[in-house]
């Protein structure tokens, strides 16, 4: 998926429990953002998906997840533009669930190996 711990380890001057507590942290709010964003699709509220999915933009370019930030902003953006259609900002923000789940499995593999 793309987990890039360079910057979080710039900013956490390196230290191996500043990046341990980054990933704890994402991993514990995953359940919280995901079944946000996900009631959001089923309310087909395109504002709601848009601001759940920009919380997951935060969340995910913190750990350095460039591209797929670069996708949840593209995302944020289609979900609140005037021309959205909602069968497109749906299956966007879909595919956006799919990737948080494998960036979430990338992160648990990276903590198990700490």
């Amino acid at each position: 998926m793309g987990l890039d711990l360079s910057n979080a380890n710039e900013i956490g001057g390196n230290d191996p429990e500043f990046i341990k507590e980054l990933m704890e942290v994402y991993v514990k709010r995953y359940p919280e953002y995901h079944d946000t964003l996900e009631e959001a699709i089923k309310q087909g509220d395109l504002h709601e998906m848009a601001s759940r999915v920009h919380r997951l933009k935060s969340a995910c370019s913190v750990l350095g997840y460039k591209d797929y930030s670069k996708e949840l902003i593209d995302t944020e953006n289609y979900c609140l533009s005037p021309e959205a259609n909602h069968a497109k900002a749906t299956a966007m923000c879909k595919d956006m669930l799919a990737k948080f789940e494998l960036s979430l499995n990338e992160v648990k593999d990276a903590l198990n190996k700490l």
